[in-house]
């Protein structure tokens, strides 16, 4: 029996695939929230932002906020998202970047919110020009409030997935060629297939 090198090419990448373990999913995320702080300046703040971060190495990226603080309109720009690992939980820092994202400073407009993804108890800060203290708002004192909004994201296929599709691609192919289209040529002379 003669193999063809593209034969056992193919063979080896169907194989290869399904023992290769599954990559690391990109998990996209947005929340929208409200910030109650009396006695600031601004006393209600409502923003959203939207996320993605690796579910393994857990690096997240800011794809998009809708926030303002006084003068300053947050943009992917000036604000930044990081994670972080507290003992056994995993949260999320966004903040604005004018003093880094878990800096602030009473001279600027920025903020700084904490969360995790069960939003168990989420926690907001900010500074603004002309203000001099500081109003913390918590979901545990009842002014902060965070909602997760659906985010639809396409379906990327596995590697063995992938693998069979071109496995099943490239065999359909070899079949087509091997016959030399004979199939084809009999179905269109008597009207019913070979």
């Amino acid at each position: 029996m003669r193999f063809r090198i593209p034969a056992v090419a193919a063979a080896f990448l169907a194989v290869s695939a399904f023992a290769m373990p599954a990559s690391a999913a990109t998990v996209v995320k947005a929340f929208e929230f409200t910030a109650n702080t009396p006695g600031a300046l601004t006393p209600q703040h409502a923003g959203s932002f939207r996320f993605s971060f690796d579910d393994v190495s857990l690096a997240a990226t800011l794809e998009a906020v809708d926030f303002a603080i006084g003068s300053t309109t947050f943009t992917t720009a000036n604000t930044g998202i990081r994670s972080a690992t507290i003992g056994p939980f995993v949260v999320f820092e966004l903040g604005g970047l004018a003093n880094g994202i878990d800096g602030l400073n009473a001279a600027t407009n920025d903020f700084y919110l904490l969360f995790d993804l069960a939003l168990g108890n989420p926690f907001f800060d900010h500074t603004q020009t002309g203000f001099a203290g500081r109003v913390l708002a918590t979901g545990e004192n009842g002014r902060l409030a965070m909602r997760e909004v659906t985010v639809a994201a396409a379906a990327v296929p596995e590697p063995g997935a992938w693998a069979l599709m071109i496995l099943g691609f490239g065999g359909a192919g070899a079949m087509l060629r091997r016959k030399g289209g004979r199939l084809t040529r009999g179905w269109l002379r008597s009207g019913s297939p070979a």
